[in-house]
């Protein structure tokens, strides 16, 4: 996992290997007093979501890239933490990077739209890319969406991925019935 919060995930990975919890709830609680100072305020009442997502949006706004967010995500989820994570991450990794790999007079954007609907958790995202760019070519593609794809298949959804010249979206939902 790459991005601001791989690095936080890694830091709190150590802190509990070394079974110091105490300090793992200090860490936990200073990235959250962080993460509430974030100008605009919290992107949804969803820490995880909040975390994952803002970090890599904030990292992706600092480039110029152009974002847009639509997330509305309730706080507890009938969903594992790890695999929102995963899919959460991959998703907007993904996006990230092919927005790097643009050339910066191109229009560079990401939309990521996440909301409750009955019992599914809807999620798209949506990002521009590099013009005629074969993913397929490209050594090791293909991980995060596989990823992705079985953290779907889990919540009995699909990860349905559409691809034009100059955009990419992935789309799924979740069903958070009990499994």
């Amino acid at each position: 996992m790459a991005g601001p919060a791989g690095g936080q995930l890694l830091a709190l990975s150590a802190i509990l290997a070394n079974g110091d919890t105490a300090r793992a709830r200090r860490y936990v609680d200073a990235v959250a007093k962080d993460l509430a100072q974030v100008p605009g305020g919290r992107y949804s009442r969803n820490i995880l979501v909040d975390m994952i997502a803002g970090s890599f949006l904030d990292q992706a706004a600092s480039q110029g890239i152009r974002v847009e967010q639509h997330l509305n995500v309730p706080e507890t989820l009938n969903i594992a933490d790890e695999d929102l994570s995963v899919f959460i991450c991959n998703m907007l990794q993904n996006a990230l990077e092919a927005c790097e790999r643009m050339a910066p007079e191109r229009e560079r954007y990401i939309w990521v739209d996440m909301h409750l609907r009955g019992n599914f958790l809807c999620e798209q995202c949506v990002n521009s890319r590099p013009e005629g760019e074969e993913p397929e070519a490209r050594e090791g593609h293909g991980y995060g969406l596989a990823a992705m794809r079985a953290v779907a298949e889990k919540y009995n959804s699909a990860l349905l991925i559409e691809r034009t010249p100059n955009s990419f979206s992935v789309t799924s939902d979740f069903c958070l019935e009990k499994l």
